[in-house]
């Protein structure tokens, strides 16, 4: 559970494609083909896809440390910073010793 906290966008915009492509005409047209079943194919189908997102999420972040959605919205949140040069001419990175 932990890991889909961790990728919280990226699982509810996955999920609502995921749904999207499985139930409508343009994917798989499933809630037609299941439409006189009750309310047990939308239960049937929710499990699925949680299990499909509570399996790749920690799978993601073993190589990462965000999901793809987060890192995406991180690098356009932050804040763009003029570099200026050294004496040396040479860009120092944030990393460097003497920043």
């Amino acid at each position: 559970m932990t890991a889909v906290g961790r990728t919280a966008l990226t699982c509810y915009v996955l999920q609502n494609v995921l749904a999207a492509m499985l139930c409508y005409g343009w994917g798989f047209g499933l809630a037609e083909r299941f439409a006189g079943t009750g309310p047990w194919f939308a239960v049937a189908l929710w499990t699925g896809v949680s299990a499909v997102l509570l399996g790749a999420a920690p799978l993601w972040l073993r190589r990462f440390d965000r999901g793809p959605l987060e890192l995406l919205m991180h690098r356009l949140h932050q804040p763009v910073r003029p570099q200026r040069a050294g004496r040396s001419g040479r860009v120092k990175l944030p990393s460097e010793p003497g920043r």
